[in-house]
């Protein structure tokens, strides 16, 4: 009787190990889950950051652009202008480098 009372023991003993060496393999699993869930989740965050940050880089870089091919239309045409009203004292010019020179006062 105490033969089967300490077998009885030692069989509820070892269920009990087993159990607990589940318990812990599964605690182990479910930890491991979580961090390679983690690390994944960090992975796409990252992807998606980098992608976000690539779209906005590039609606900046199609304002900055844009402001820098209006800035160059307005200095084209300015120094149109400028050229233009050159052009324009030309003949004023010409004329006045003629009367010095013919009327001799260089």
């Amino acid at each position: 009787m105490a033969f089967d009372v300490l077998s009885i023991i030692k069989t509820e003993e070892q269920k009990a190990s087993e159990l607990l060496h589940e318990a812990q393999q599964a605690a182990n699993d479910m930890i491991k889950n979580a961090e390679t869930k983690a690390i994944e989740d960090e992975r796409k965050a990252a992807v998606d950051n980098r992608a976000l940050f690539q779209q906005i880089l590039d609606e900046r870089k199609t304002q900055v652009e844009a402001q820098l091919k209006e800035q160059q239309a307005q200095k084209r045409e300015a120094l149109m202008t400028q050229v233009n009203e050159a052009k324009a004292r030309v003949a004023d010019a010409a004329q006045y480098i003629i009367s010095e020179v013919v009327n001799g006062n260089r």
